[in-house]
């Protein structure tokens, strides 16, 4: 079974993670990856995109965590990105402690470059 992280890769409309003031402009978002890993005894996760709405990453990682505990399904987070859920990822945002923007890529070689790594 697949992490929850790999079923938002790809081209979404992330409206439901989405504030609502942002539901003025396009809510749609290409995910490149979702690394879920541990360095020196810590949980990391990384999210690498085309950009990101306000909340985004947290209320993915904090959906993420609801399935790790087996308290969402993969499913559940499918109708999420389909926007046909009755449970709202804003529910489960993760608190902003501990999240930090770690790059900005300004042209497609240097992100190829870091996708490859």
């Amino acid at each position: 079974m697949q992490h929850a992280g790999l079923l938002m890769t790809g081209m979404h409309d992330f409206a439901a993670f989405a504030e609502k003031k942002e539901l003025k402009k396009s809510t749609k978002v290409l995910i490149h990856k979702v690394e879920v890993f541990t360095e020196n005894e810590i949980l990391k996760i990384r999210v690498v995109g085309s950009h990101f709405l306000w909340h985004m990453v947290r209320r993915m990682v904090g959906v993420m965590v609801e399935v790790g505990c087996c308290r969402l399904t993969n499913e559940s987070v499918q109708d999420m990105l389909e926007d046909h859920s009755d449970v709202s990822p804003s529910h489960h945002t993760a608190p902003g402690a501990g999240l930090f923007f770690e790059k900005a890529f300004y042209d497609s070689e240097g992100l190829a470059e870091f996708l490859k790594e």
